[in-house]
């Protein structure tokens, strides 16, 4: 009996809906007017086209028209040495790029999950990995197994709400019903998202380069 084969089975399954919450996530921001008309809602880079120096390309798949957009991604990734010496540059977690339409400036880059389970401890690293940037770098989940707060959208006093909500610029949980609840950099409620996102269209920082 082959062992690897429930093990790849279950790594689809988590796959797919991880995609199915990220697509969720950029409807949601697209069915805003404005941020459908001011942003460029993306998916992801997968990978560089080049890293040569301080340029990193990529190709990003606009989820709106679905045309590709190629942009310089320095921001989102982080250098590495090899046991070599060599130097390699790897892409930090990001499901989603918010881009500014008219400067072509990153403004958000957010790292879905489905579940904590699903990695939230690599979105923490990647968001200290990254500390010196422009974009903000937010986690967004359904919070399904309620890890993050109860059913009555209460924060809880647990280690992940601690460890996100302190490396991450901010922190949202999925709800469809409800006026949008606010406890610091932790956000309950699909409306939040949305004003957060039009909130950094209209106070970007001029002191960050356009990309």
């Amino acid at each position: 009996m082959n062992n690897s084969n429930p093990i790849r089975k279950r790594q689809s399954e988590v796959s797919k809906r991880g995609r199915a919450v990220e697509k969720k996530v950029a409807e949601l921001l697209l069915d805003d007017e404005e941020i459908r008309e001011r942003c460029i809602v993306a998916r992801g880079p997968t990978s560089l086209l080049n890293a040569a120096n301080q340029t990193c390309t990529a190709r990003l798949s606009d989820y709106f028209t679905e045309e590709n957009v190629e942009i310089d991604v320095s921001e989102l990734t982080v250098s590495y040495k090899k046991l070599d010496g060599s130097e390699t540059r790897e892409l930090m977690d990001a499901d989603i790029v918010v881009l500014d339409k008219e400067s072509r400036r990153i403004l958000c880059v957010i790292s879905v999950k489905n579940s904590l389970r699903e990695r939230g401890g690599q979105t923490a690293y990647w968001a200290v990995k990254s500390s010196k940037r422009c974009f903000k770098y937010i986690f967004v989940t359904p919070d399904k197994d309620h890890e993050l707060c109860d059913e009555n959208s209460k924060p809880k006093d647990n280690k992940w709400l601690t460890i996100l909500t302190s490396e991450m610029d901010a922190v949202f949980v999925l709800k469809e019903s409800g006026a949008c609840i606010e406890n610091g950099n932790f956000y309950v409620g699909n409306e939040c998202l949305r004003k957060y996102i039009k909130t950094l269209l209209n106070n970007q920082d001029s002191d960050c380069q356009k990309l």
